[in-house]
């Protein structure tokens, strides 16, 4: 599995922004995405397409208010994380080697 830089560092961003209001729900959060991601590993095309992108390259899991965006690259059998945005973002430009 690989995580572009903004889905690196996304857990901290959205860990850091949920902490404002509380710590507990902060990290928990952030360790629901990552059981998520997790389970990409085996199942790698577990997710729905992503609804702005309907040529079906890129696929998102949904994990509370937040959207998991990920690419499976079946060629080196591997997933690439993305992003991990608020459902209430703007999907933003996407660089996952697709």
């Amino acid at each position: 599995m690989i995580f572009t830089r903004p889905a690196a560092v996304a857990p901290q961003r959205i860990r850091s922004y949920i902490a404002q209001d509380s710590r507990h729900y902060a990290r928990l959060t952030v360790r629901r995405i990552r059981a998520a991601v997790k389970v990409l590993g085996r199942f790698l095309e577990s997710g729905r397409v992503v609804p702005e992108l309907p040529e079906g390259l890129y696929r998102e899991l949904i994990v509370g208010p937040y959207r998991v965006i990920y690419w499976y690259d079946r060629d080196a059998n591997r997933v690439v994380i993305i992003n991990v945005i608020h459902g209430s973002q703007t999907l933003p430009p996407l660089d996952g080697g697709a």
